[in-house]
């Protein structure tokens, strides 16, 4: 029986540990930048829309898709912004493929791979002509 006791205390305390070290570490981090993508734009950088997108649909859904939510959230908004509002979007605006089937790329993912072509450094194919629509 002192023996269960004994454990039940050391259960105790180490939940109370964890707990404790837990609310450390979350104090610790409101602290810290903000987290970095695979390019190295923290969520909190803020993009503009510059253009209005002629041809949009000629462009990758995901990319309509980005271009769609920085637009709804009035032309200006932080990486984090538009990823949080990939979460919510519904109908031909969710953030699925033309089949539904979700993207395996998140908002930030998906910034980094059309960075260079949203803000006009990289043409979007072999022969068509770069058009910057981001900054």
């Amino acid at each position: 029986m002192n023996s269960i006791v004994k454990q039940n205390k050391t259960l105790t305390q180490s939940r109370t540990d964890r707990e404790a070290k837990a609310k450390a570490a979350s104090a610790k981090l409101a602290g810290l930048s903000a987290p970095m993508s695979h390019d190295g734009m923290a969520l909190d950088t803020t993009i503009t829309l510059i253009a209005d997108v002629p041809n949009r649909s000629a462009r990758p859904k995901q990319a309509q898709l980005i271009l769609n939510y920085l637009e709804a959230l009035g032309g200006t908004a932080t990486v984090e912004e538009v990823h949080e509002l990939s979460l919510i979007a519904t109908g031909a605006n969710l953030w699925t493929r033309t089949s539904n089937t979700p993207y395996v790329q998140d908002v930030p993912e998906a910034l980094n791979h059309y960075k260079n072509f949203l803000r006009g450094t990289q043409a979007w194919g072999k022969r068509k002509a770069k058009q910057a629509y981001i900054r």
